[in-house]
């Protein structure tokens, strides 16, 4: 789906499960080998183009848009949606339609409506706009999923929480991974970049906000 000149993904080679047990299963992926380096050992004072140039990998993903002509949101082929807004626990459901994904969000934005800890007062999400624009989010952008490979070109790991969303989704998982301040030099750089990039409408910049309420509520 992506373009290999603006970014790299691993191909995967295999895949199989092997059991010890009967009820315990395990998956093994065999992919390709990166040469290359992390960008979480680059320097960058040293290449300050990086920033711009992932805020812009993410421009490109968010223009491939899911063909799946029941506008279901999650994970490519289905399955429990993962990542920062679910939770540590994920999802704990797959969604069958873009209602399904509405009415979770909304369980969570009444509870943080509820919470006397909160304190705030939340209208609804409405995701019908998003219906034929789910397009493709990575989910954990931090410099441990990035390598600088050895001819300049950047390669994207772990795509373990990905999955056709909002596309302003991929910018609160950013401001997600930003107030966690696991990465206080990267992070900022990327995510500032990346909302310039993205020209928000209004509506979309308060659902940004609204997904946050709904992650704040996954993890209480």
């Amino acid at each position: 789906m992506v373009d290999r000149n603006i970014v790299h993904i691993p191909e995967v080679y295999r895949y199989i499960e092997s059991s010890r047990r009967s009820t315990d299963l395990e998956g093994y992926l065999f992919m390709e080998y990166i040469h290359g380096k992390a960008l979480k050992d680059v320097d960058f004072e040293e290449h300050s183009h990086l920033p711009p140039r992932v805020a812009n990998i993410l421009i490109h993903l968010g223009k491939i848009i899911s063909s799946d002509s029941d506008h279901i949101p999650g994970p490519l082929h289905g399955g429990q949606p993962l990542g920062y807004i679910f939770g540590d626990y994920g999802a704990k459901t797959d969604f069958t339609s873009l209602n399904d994904l509405t009415a979770y969000m909304n369980k969570r934005l009444e509870y943080c409506s509820q919470s006397k800890a909160l304190a705030v007062n939340l209208e609804p999400i409405n995701l019908d706009p998003y219906a034929e624009n789910l397009v493709l989010c990575h989910g954990d952008i931090c410099r441990r999923n990035i390598i600088l490979e050895e001819d300049g070109s950047l390669c994207l790991l772990d795509w373990g929480y990905s999955g056709f969303y909002p596309r302003s989704s991929e910018l609160a998982t950013l401001k997600c991974i930003l107030m966690l301040r696991h990465d206080e030099k990267f992070e900022p750089l990327v995510t500032n970049e990346f909302e310039k990039l993205l020209g928000l409408t209004d509506q979309e910049k308060r659902d940004t906000i609204l997904t946050l309420y709904v992650q704040s509520a996954n993890l209480r």
